[in-house]
C-alpha cells in the first residue's frame, strides 16, 4: 500500500546527483552522532526507513546548504490531517505513528534549485496486500453497519458499503455481533467511518487492516479500598459499561469505606494500544466512614472523568402515637439525630421494662424503640461500627420474623394504649422493626397484657400516662404525675408532649 504525504509542494527545478549528500536524521539514530537514512538516486532522491513508533526528524542537505538542517518551518506543507506536526514548536518534524499507521516509511526528495526548496513525499512502504478486511463490534445495538472510507479509495458514495454480520463475541458478560467488510486489492483508504445512516456516526478513524472497530474497554484503576486492581492494571479488572450515549460508568454499592482520599483513573484500551486518563488523578473523597454507594463515569476520550460517592441512609420513622420499634442491616449514626431518639431496653428487679437513651453510633441489625413527638420521618447515615449499645432486649428483625407465641415474647402494639404486649398467638414482626424477648415473664400494667415500662432518661412518662385508649385530655408532668392547674412549661396530653 502507498500512503502519501507531500511535504513543501514546489516547482520543480533543479536536479541532485546520485552521490548527493543529502540524509533523514533524527532521535531514530541518534541524531547527527548516527548514519540516518542516506536518500540516494537520480532526480529524485529516496531512502527507507523500518519504523515501530513516532519518529522526529529533520532533512539534512550537506551538498546543496552547507549542513544545513531544515525542519518544520523551513518547508512549506501539505500533508494528510494528523500525520506529521512540529515537535513541541522546536522545529523538528514528528512523524506521528498512531495516524500513519505503516511499519516501513519511504522519503523521496526533490530539489528545487531555482527556489532553493525542497520537495519531500513519505509513502508507506508497506507491500499492498490482495484485500483488505474491516471489523465493527456492533456495542450500540445498531440494525445496520455501514462503512464509509475515503482518502485514496473510496467505498461508494454516503453511506458507504453496508457490513454483513460475520460472528459474535461476549465482552464482560455482554454479547455483541461483529459485521465484517472485505476489500478488493489496491491501495488501502486512509480514513474510515461507521454509521447507521439514521443518526449514528463514528468519528473519523485510521483505516487499518484487520482491525476490530467499534468497542473500546474502560476500566478503573487506582489507590485507597475499592479497587482490586493497583496503578499498574492490565484493565482486566474494574470494567465500567457502555450507556449507549458515548459515556461508561462504573459502578460499586454497599461498600463499607472509612473516612479518605481515593485517587483513580480511568485505562482505555483499544485492541493493543492502551490510553491512560491525563493527569491529574481523579479524587473521590469520603469524608465520614460510611456505607456507600460509589459512580464513576468517564466520557468516551477520557477526558472527563468524575467520581461520586452517595453515603447510605436508612428511613427510621414513628407514626403519630409517638413510638415506633426499629432494625437495619446498616450499622447508624444517630449523632446528629435530633427528630428521633432510639432506645435501648432492659428489665428491672421488678419486672418492668427498662429504657435507656441511645447517643452516637449502633451496630447493625440493633433492636431499638424509636420514640418522636408524634409523627417523624429521618433518613439516618450509616457508619461503621461493632461496638454493642449494651445490654438490649429488642430482638431486631431486619427480615420479616415468625414470632412465637410465649410469655417471653412482646410486641409494640396500640391495643389498649400504646405499649409492649405479650404475643399469645403466632404473630410477624416486619423487616425493619424489633420485637421485646425476656428471660422472664413481665408485670403487666393497665388493660390487657401490657407491660409496665419506665424511661430512665426522665424525659417520657409510664405508658399509662402517656398513651391511653380514652382521651380524657387530663395534664401530666414528665415523671407522670397529674397537674391540675399547668403553669408555662412541657406537659403530657393525651399520650403527646404539649407546651404549655
Amino acid at each position: 500500500m502507498k500512503k502519501l504525504l507531500l511535504l513543501a509542494l514546489v516547482v520543480l527545478g533543479g536536479v541532485i546527483e546520485t552521490n548527493a549528500d543529502v540524509y533523514i536524521k533524527g532521535d531514530f539514530c541518534n541524531w547527527d552522532s548516527g548514519d540516518g537514512v542516506q536518500l540516494t538516486g537520480s532526480g529524485t532522491l529516496t531512502g527507507e526507513l523500518s519504523v515501530t513508533g513516532d519518529i522526529v526528524f529533520k532533512l539534512v542537505d550537506r551538498n546543496n546548504n552547507a549542513n544545513n538542517w531544515l525542519g518544520f518551518s523551513d518547508i512549506n506543507f501539505d500533508a494528510p490531517d494528523g500525520w506529521i506536526q512540529d515537535n513541541n514548536n522546536d522545529n523538528q518534524i514528528k512523524l506521528n505513528y498512531s495516524n500513519f499507521g505503516g511499519s516501513k516509511v519511504k522519503f523521496l526528495a526533490t530539489y528545487n534549485s531555482s527556489e532553493s526548496k525542497w520537495e519531500l513525499r513519505i509513502e508507506d512502504a508497506d507491500e499492498e496486500s490482495s484485500s483488505y478486511t474491516i471489523y465493527y463490534v456492533n456495542g450500540t445495538g445498531l440494525s445496520s453497519v455501514y462503512a464509509y472510507t475515503f482518502g485514496r479509495k473510496e467505498c461508494g458514495s454516503w453511506p458507504g458499503t453496508l457490513m454483513t454480520k460475520s460472528s459474535s463475541m461476549t465482552i464482560n458478560g455482554q454479547n455483541f455481533d461483529i459485521y465484517s467488510y472485505t476489500f478488493s486489492a489496491g491501495r488501502t483508504p486512509e480514513k474510515l467511518i461507521f454509521t447507521n445512516n439514521n443518526g449514528f456516526q463514528t468519528k473519523d478513524l485510521n483505516f487499518i487492516n484487520n482491525k476490530t472497530y467499534g468497542y473500546s474497554t474502560f476500566s478503573v484503576v487506582g489507590s485507597g479500598d475499592i479497587f482490586s486492581s493497583s496503578w499498574d492494571s492490565d484493565g482486566s479488572t474494574n470494567f465500567m459499561k457502555s450507556n449507549g450515549d458515548g459515556t461508561y460508568t462504573y459502578t460499586l454499592n454497599n461498600v463499607e469505606l472509612t473516612a479518605q482520599t481515593i485517587l483513580l483513573k480511568v485505562l482505555k484500551r483499544e485492541g493493543s494500544t492502551e490510553t491512560w486518563q491525563a493527569d491529574p488523578n481523579t479524587s473521590l473523597v469520603i469524608s465520614e466512614d460510611g456505607i456507600y454507594n460509589i459512580t464513576i463515569t468517564s466520557n468516551e476520550d477520557i477526558s472527563s472523568v468524575t467520581a461520586i460517592s452517595d453515603r447510605i441512609k436508612a428511613n427510621a420513622s414513628v407514626t403519630s402515637v409517638g413510638y415506633a420499634t426499629f432494625s437495619s442491616e446498616y450499622a447508624l449514626d444517630f449523632t446528629n439525630v435530633t427528630d428521633v431518639i432510639p432506645y435501648r431496653a432492659t428489665v428491672s428487679n421488678d419486672n418492668k421494662v427498662v429504657l435507656t437513651k441511645v447517643t452516637g453510633k449502633v451496630p447493625a441489625e440493633t433492636g431499638l424503640l424509636l420514640v418522636a413527638e408524634g409523627e417523624a420521618s429521618v433518613d439516618v447515615p450509616t457508619t461503621i461500627c461493632t461496638t454493642s449499645i449494651g445490654e438490649n432486649m429488642l430482638v431486631a428483625t431486619v427480615e420479616e420474623t415468625t414470632v412465637a407465641a410465649n410469655n417471653n415474647n412482646y410486641m409494640l402494639a396500640n391495643t389498649n394504649g400504646v405499649g409492649f404486649y405479650s404475643v399469645d398467638s403466632e404473630t410477624t414482626s416486619e423487616a425493619g422493626k424489633a420485637y421485646l424477648h425476656t428471660d422472664n415473664a413481665l408485670a403487666s400494667e393497665g388493660s390487657g397484657s401490657r407491660v409496665a415500662w419506665i424511661f430512665d432518661d426522665k424525659d417520657i412518662t409510664a405508658i399509662k400516662q402517656v398513651a391511653t385508649t380514652a382521651r380524657t385530655n387530663e395534664v401530666f408532668d414528665l415523671q407522670g404525675r397529674r397537674v391540675a392547674q399547668p403553669t408555662k412549661g412541657l406537659y403530657i396530653v393525651n399520650g403527646k408532649k404539649v407546651i404549655k
